[in-house]
């Protein structure tokens, strides 16, 4: 996920389809609409779903006799974006309208599509959390619509700058020991590689029970874990350091994926303690880990 331009993602995928849609004897129309927010999203999985929508509506138009035009716009509607990508084709029926996102459900033949296209369209918006539908009407053309939501993020060179520019990495960095509990591996040695090439010295636990035993042989100046691993997870994790070491209750930054969960979110907030959302950049870490050195008491929470 990163900062997007919604009218540059839609002007790109229409000219890549240009001798697509030239050699279909098709004409296209575009509506965008002007000072789009930018948006988090993965511009590669949105191109995914337009061009797959591009490709439908031509394919739709193929022995059309009417008009053979594609409209392809965008607009602004309260804290969403939509894009929309119509054509003038026959429509569809509407015994099959409420089917055509499901896995393998084509009305084409068996060397033109798989039926998974829409079915995967419709999976990239869940995961964007937004949405995509269709409005038809038999003989009237359809309209395709995906929305996603306008999530706030730094402009194109703030983003930049904050990718590029770590927080000076402290003086006495060898002496500030780091301990990474998370029980996926990957994480685990990009995180430990990142933190010791900067200077700090880190160790790993792959749970919560694992950490509890560093910790009780060993201070460390940070600690930090995931939210969701087994045999004992971060909430434990932090209920049994606030009962046995309460001084490093202030000492911890989460990692999750599961912020849309209510309860890991309440959870995350009685804290008080910074989390990041996965996926987050290495800079992102390396600077919370530098600020945290530097002022604990400064640090606020990356959401």
């Amino acid at each position: 996920m990163a900062s997007v331009d919604v009218n540059r993602v839609v002007t790109d995928v229409l000219e890549a389809r240009e001798i697509q849609v030239q050699s279909a004897s098709v004409k296209i129309t575009r509506r965008l609409a002007a000072e789009l927010p930018p948006t988090k999203a993965d511009a590669g999985q949105i191109e995914q779903v337009l061009v797959n929508l591009i490709t439908n509506a031509i394919q739709a138009l193929d022995g059309h006799p009417g008009d053979r035009v594609i409209e392809a716009g965008t607009e602004r509607r309260g804290d969403k974006i939509r894009i929309w990508i119509a054509d003038t084709g026959p429509g569809v029926p509407l015994q099959i309208l409420g089917r055509i996102f499901d896995p393998f459900f084509t009305t084409k033949g068996p060397a033109r599509g798989t039926g998974l296209g829409l079915s995967i369209c419709y999976s990239i918006m869940e995961e964007h959390k937004g949405k995509i539908w269709v409005e038809s009407e038999a003989g009237k053309g359809a309209r395709f619509i995906v929305e996603l939501p306008v999530v706030k993020t730094a402009g194109a060179d703030e983003q930049k700058k904050k990718e590029v520019e770590v927080r000076e990495v402290p003086a006495d960095a060898g002496q500030h020991r780091l301990l990474i509990v998370d029980d996926e591996p990957g994480i685990v040695d990009v995180l430990k590689s990142a933190l010791t090439e900067k200077g700090y010295q880190a160790e790993t636990a792959c749970n919560g029970v694992d950490a509890l035993k560093r910790i009780a042989s060993q201070e460390f100046d940070l600690i930090i874990s995931d939210l969701c691993m087994p045999e004992m997870g971060g909430e434990k994790l932090f209920a049994a350091i606030s009962e046995q070491h309460p001084h490093m209750r202030q000492h911890i930054i989460f990692v999750t994926g599961d912020t849309v969960s209510p309860a890991s979110r309440s959870f995350l907030d009685s804290t008080g303690a910074c989390w990041l959302s996965k996926p987050f950049s290495i800079g992102d870490i390396e600077r919370l880990v530098a600020d945290h050195m530097v002022r604990p008491d400064l640090v606020a929470s990356v959401r």
